[in-house]
C-alpha cells in the first residue's frame, strides 16, 4: 500500500456529532409538509448522501427543493448551538497534524454551515481544503468532492485515505481512487457500510490514529 499522505474526512455523523439531531429536524420539516414520520431503524436504511434524492423518495418534487433546504436550513439552526465534536475528534485532528499529515474535508452539507461549526470548535485550522455541497455541483457519492479535495491537498488518491460514516462516502472515496475507512458512530448500519468493502472499518473515528502507530 503507498504511503498515506492525507487524510480527508466527511463531517456530519464523522466528526459532528449532529446525525440524531437531524432525524429531529427531517421529522419537523415532513410534519410541516404532512408527510408520514421517519423512525430512526428506517432513516439508517433509507437515508442518502444525496439528500435531494431522498425528498424525492418521500414525494417533494424537484422544484421545491430550494425551498426545502433553506427550511431545513432554518430548523437545524435554531437548535443546534448545543451539538459537540465526535468524542476525541479534536485528539485524532491534532495527533494527525503533528504526524505531518494533509487533511481535508468533504460534505454534501451547506458551507456557510460548515464554516459556522468549524470555527465554533476551534478546528477549522487544522484543514488544508474544505469542500462542501456549495462548491460542487455533484453531491456524494459523487467523487468529485474527493477529486477535488485532493488537488487542493497536492497528493494522488492513492497516498489519500477518505473518512465516513456512509455507504455513500465510501462509494465516493473509492471512485476517487483513495482508500477508505467506514466508523460506525452515524447514519449506516455496519452492515449497509461493509456491502462497500471498505479498507478499514472501526468504531468512530478515535480508530484513525491506530492506523498510523
Amino acid at each position: 500500500m503507498a504511503k498515506i499522505r492525507a487524510v480527508i474526512f466527511d463531517w456530519d455523523g464523522t466528526l459532528f456529532d449532529s446525525i440524531k439531531y437531524a432525524l429531529t429536524v427531517y421529522r419537523r420539516l415532513f410534519n410541516l409538509m404532512s408527510i408520514p414520520d421517519v423512525h430512526w431503524r428506517n432513516f439508517r436504511e433509507e437515508f442518502r448522501a444525496d439528500y435531494h434524492k431522498y425528498y424525492a423518495e418521500k414525494g417533494i418534487p424537484p422544484e421545491a427543493f430550494d425551498e426545502v433546504d433553506r427550511e431545513w436550513i432554518r430548523l437545524y439552526g435554531a437548535g443546534s448551538g448545543r451539538l459537540k465534536l465526535m468524542p476525541g475528534a479534536k485528539r485524532v485532528l491534532a495527533g494527525l497534524k503533528k504526524k505531518g499529515m494533509k487533511i481535508g474535508l468533504v460534505s454534501n452539507g451547506s458551507r456557510g454551515r460548515i464554516l459556522d461549526e468549524l470555527e465554533k470548535h476551534g478546528i477549522r485550522h487544522y484543514f488544508g481544503a474544505i469542500v462542501t455541497g456549495d462548491d460542487i455541483p455533484e453531491f456524494k457519492p459523487s467523487p468529485k468532492g474527493v477529486a477535488y479535495a485532493l488537488g487542493e491537498l497536492r497528493v494522488k488518491p492513492k497516498e489519500a485515505l477518505y473518512v465516513g460514516d456512509m455507504a455513500d462516502d465510501l462509494e465516493a472515496g473509492k471512485r476517487a481512487g483513495t482508500k477508505t475507512a467506514a466508523v460506525a458512530s452515524g447514519i449506516h448500519t455496519v452492515k449497509r457500510l461493509l456491502r462497500e468493502k471498505p479498507d478499514f472499518l472501526m468504531a468512530d473515528v478515535r480508530g484513525i490514529l491506530q492506523l498510523f502507530e
